[in-house]
């Protein structure tokens, strides 16, 4: 995702709170690179996780 958006100066990723998106390497690896900002969905609102109604 960097190398499509060289111009941008940050780059919000909206998560749910899937247990794979919160681990350890994730964080690392966004941490790594502060133009990434990891934004999580509160706990229990399908409403907002647009995928939810495809399940």
């Amino acid at each position: 995702m960097n190398c499509q958006y060289t111009h941008a100066e940050s780059i919000t990723l909206i998560l749910d709170n899937y247990g794979i998106h919160k681990s350890w390497k994730i964080r690392a690896l966004f941490k790594q690179n502060p133009k990434f900002n990891l934004l999580f969905l509160p706990v229990y609102s399908p409403w907002l996780n647009k995928i939810e109604r495809l399940w």
